[in-house]
């Protein structure tokens, strides 16, 4: 759909065009998800990874022969969820807490810096 501009396709989701500004910026609302799959019908398109593991898919991936326990392939299953960022309470609020704490952390750095060419230069 070449053309559709953010007005239009917050007008066609029935959604407000701040939520798809959001969404084209990465910031994502606490009800993320329905918000996506409005996007998702809309363009005909699938934004989400595959997420799922079949039998087949854990099977072929881990090389396991076919003789394994369900309670392994539920195990297995959890294990690579896990892996995955849980976004299901991210907010812009603490999306800005994170970025205030790499900010300090490189202003902490930098003096750090700035003191080990100080004790160079001057040696002391």
């Amino acid at each position: 759909m070449a053309g559709i501009t953010k007005e239009l396709l917050a007008e066609k989701i029935a959604e407000p065009l701040i939520a798809v500004e959001g969404l084209e910026k990465g910031i994502l609302p606490r009800d993320y998800a329905q918000l996506v799959k409005k996007v998702e019908n809309f363009l005909k398109i699938n934004l989400y990874k595959k997420r799922s593991f079949d039998y087949n898919d854990i099977v072929a991936s881990s090389k396991i022969n076919s003789d394994v326990l369900i309670e392994e392939l539920r195990r297995k299953n959890t294990e690579e969820k896990e892996k995955y960022l849980d976004v299901s309470n991210l907010n812009l609020e603490k999306v800005n807490e994170v970025y205030e704490a790499i900010e300090k952390l490189d202003e902490e750095r930098n003096e750090k810096k700035s003191d080990d060419v100080t004790k160079l230069a001057w040696g002391k």
